[in-house]
């Protein structure tokens, strides 16, 4: 997965949770509601529709971060997903004036 994200686009650094929930502290960050959660809870119930599964030799032939797409993200558990996401406020030092 790494891999993919490296070829593709953003830059992806591997954490864990913990290690998460450390970036946002050592960055004076404040995780709002949900705080730091596995991705595919953030916000399930808003999940978009699940394309119709492909032709199983095709859908073979995908690297694992293209097969996704065709997996409904409330089939997940927290032990498939390792990915976390947060959101947290700017500390006032930090935002622009405006």
């Amino acid at each position: 997965m790494v891999r993919s994200f490296q070829r593709r686009g953003p830059a992806f650094v591997p954490r864990t949770k913990e290690g998460v929930e450390r970036f946002f502290a050592t960055n004076g960050l404040h995780p709002v509601d949900p705080r730091v959660i596995p991705v595919h809870r953030w916000c399930p119930d808003r999940a978009g529709p699940v394309p119709q599964v492909p032709d199983p030799e095709y859908l073979a032939s995908l690297d694992l971060i293209d097969r996704i797409k065709y997996h409904c993200i409330n089939d997940a558990t927290d032990s498939d997903v390792s990915v976390y996401a947060a959101i947290a406020p700017k500390p006032r030092s930090a935002r622009a004036d405006t």
